[in-house]
């Protein structure tokens, strides 16, 4: 299958969301007299193995480069987990005191005209982002993949990487913390149950905002990969 119709794959999956590759090659071959056919030979052999060797330590490079970031992209999602955390835990204590100035009588009334479905969007909101963010961490990781299976070479590749798993990161914490809502709305008990729906709507925003961005980040990601590709492609046909 040709590169430029597996990228395409990626972007259609990837839902809205350099350069060249040297080929190594060998010289043309020139020097004062003739020189024999086995000293050529002999050259012509040192410089592919050359070329094979820094095309492997190349391949290494690369992926020991990936795992540092990814071990370093989940170091700040943990610490970025937690920020998140004390976050959604303050914004809660907030809307408490903001909410106390209604009248209980009026809180209930508005409360069961819109339980039911309050608790359905409760139950659907953090699902819908985890699967999303679960959706854009597979396609990042399978275009970092692919960009580093096929030898590919791009300028801008290390800062759109890093771009798209900081991206990740934030999104990531902001699925978290929208996660850690657990509840039911209960009119019975009309202050807490609107000061929690007020808090997961603010968490519910940060997360949809956080992946919007993450999804931005893989799909130029994808694009700088995309260019390379075709780059890779047009100087094999030469």
């Amino acid at each position: 299958m040709k590169l430029k119709n597996v990228l395409f794959v990626f972007t259609i999956l990837l839902a809205n969301l350099a350069i060249f590759v040297p080929l190594s090659g060998v010289d043309a071959l020139q020097g004062e007299g003739n020189p024999d056919s086995s000293s050529l030979e002999m050259q012509a052999e040192q410089k592919r193995e050359e070329a094979k060797k820094n095309a492997e330590q190349a391949k290494e490079d690369a992926q020991r480069l990936a795992e540092q970031k990814r071990e370093e992209a989940k170091q700040l999602a943990e610490q970025k987990r937690e920020e998140a955390k004390k976050q959604a835990e303050s914004a809660l204590e907030q809307k408490k005191v903001e909410f106390k100035a209604k009248t209980v009588e009026q809180k209930q009334k508005a409360c069961e005209s819109v339980s039911d479905r309050l608790n359905s969007s409760l139950d659907n909101g953090s699902s819908v982002a985890s699967k999303l963010k679960s959706g854009f961490d597979t396609h990042f990781t399978n275009i970092e993949n692919f960009y580093i299976k096929m030898g590919l070479v791009s300028v801008n590749h290390d800062a759109l990487l890093e771009q798209a798993q900081l991206a990740g990161t934030n999104a990531q914490a902001s699925v978290d913390a929208l996660d850690s809502f657990k509840f039911k709305v209960d009119c019975s008990n009309v202050e807490t149950s609107t000061s929690n729906v007020a808090a997961f709507k603010e968490a519910m925003n940060k997360a949809r905002t956080d992946l919007n961005s993450y999804r931005v980040a893989v799909k130029a990601f994808l694009n700088d990969v995309k260019i390379a590709a075709e780059s890779a492609e047009k100087a094999v046909q030469q």
